[in-house]
């Protein structure tokens, strides 16, 4: 079962020195239980002091110099195509996981009935064709993940206006 979460937006400000955040300033965002309630935090790195209370996970960014262009997600069924040409190439194994997991999320993809025989395996239909697709589930480890996040945005996303 898959749930989800409202945790708001980025707030482009600090919520301890209540001020914007500036074009190309590196900031944290802290999800926060707070009675049960997810909330979501931006610090500055001037605000940040580690992990809020009753922090469930943070991460940490940039925002985009002012002069950069807007970055478009590519259209969904160019990415399912891709996923599908990863499965056949050798060595993408984890990058295609992350891209499934992404499209899941997005909801271009389903997950189907899990087959207990073969828990190493995600079995995905594709709801616009009908179709299936298998990608071997797999464990990244922490020092692969700044290097895959790199690929996975240079795949994702196309300079648009």
């Amino acid at each position: 079962m898959q749930t989800e979460y409202d945790i708001g937006r980025f707030t482009r400000r600090c919520w301890r020195l209540d001020r914007p955040l500036e074009p190309g300033e590196a900031y944290y965002s802290a999800l926060v239980d707070e009675q049960g309630q997810l909330t979501r935090r931006d610090f500055s790195e001037a605000g940040w002091q580690g992990p809020p209370e009753h922090c469930i996970g943070w991460w940490r960014n940039r925002l985009p110099p002012a002069t950069s262009t807007r970055l478009r997600l590519a259209p969904h069924s160019v990415l399912i195509g891709l996923l599908q040409q990863m499965v056949v190439q050798s060595g993408q194994q984890e990058l295609s996981y992350l891209l499934a997991l992404l499209l899941i999320r997005r909801r271009a993809l389903r997950v189907k009935q899990t087959d207990a025989q073969r828990p190493d395996v995600l079995l995905l239909e594709v709801p616009v064709e009908g179709s299936t697709i298998e990608i071997p589930a797999c464990q990244i480890a922490p020092e692969r993940h700044e290097t895959l996040q790199r690929q996975l945005v240079d795949l994702l996303y196309s300079e648009g206006a």
